[in-house]
């Protein structure tokens, strides 16, 4: 039996959901009557509805990847800026007060069986151009 499961009839919807979401997160249109916080705010409800969990006090700056979307965890006071892609086959865990910067790509986009966590612990910082990458051997704690 050759059984994937990410070519599930659940897997295909859920993923092109996660597209659905990611096309609204990282629409740039302004209208006459926006705000920035209006913006802000547009952006973060659809980025809560994308991410298993999206924490109080946190930015998320667009553009912005997500594989499925479900398995990112973003606590407390974050801020994530633009063009950053998780990969999130395994969970990808960001604590309180960590800050993302530009660019970075959070990778644990490995065979299902065989991806690790990627772990940002409170208050770090990631650095430009960066590249968070499973080990084989169990999760990355940053």
């Amino acid at each position: 039996m050759n059984f994937r499961a990410a070519k599930s009839d659940a897997m295909l919807a859920l993923k092109l959901e996660i597209k659905k979401q990611l096309k609204a997160f990282n629409d740039d249109t302004i209208h006459d009557e926006d705000t920035l916080a209006t913006l802000q705010h547009r952006c973060m409800k659809v980025a809560k509805h994308m991410m298993g969990k999206l924490g109080t006090d946190t930015n998320v700056e667009a553009p912005l990847f997500l594989k499925w979307g479900c398995q990112t965890f973003v606590d407390n006071s974050c801020y994530i800026n633009r063009d950053v892609s998780i990969y999130d086959i395994a969970p990808v865990i960001t604590g309180d007060k960590v800050l993302i910067a530009p660019s970075v790509k959070s990778c644990t986009d490995t065979p299902a069986s065989l991806a690790f966590p990627v772990a940002v612990v409170q208050k770090s910082k990631t650095s430009l151009d960066n590249t968070l990458l499973t080990r084989r051997s169990g999760s990355l704690n940053i």
